[in-house]
């Protein structure tokens, strides 16, 4: 089995989740054995918690998941 990680790819086309049967979810179970359900969340119910999230994050000035923020401060920073 191979096993790569590409940071620059972590959300991927799946958005950085995982599902039951899926690539991430076989290779966690060949490489640990069977995957104790209760600390995974699949991607259904990560994409409705990361919604959420992203409602909170953009009253404060962080969007796009974190990858834009549009604190003046930190904006000052960012651009120095």
């Amino acid at each position: 089995m191979l096993f790569v990680h590409m940071t620059d790819m972590e959300d991927g086309q799946a958005g950085g989740t995982w599902d039951f049967g899926d690539y991430t979810h076989r290779c966690y179970r060949e490489a640990f054995g069977p995957v104790n359900e209760r600390f995974w969340i699949g991607a259904a119910q990560t994409e409705r918690r990361r919604q959420a999230l992203d409602g909170v994050y953009a009253t404060i000035g962080v969007t796009e998941r974190g990858r834009k923020v549009s604190i003046p401060a930190i904006s000052a920073l960012a651009t120095a």
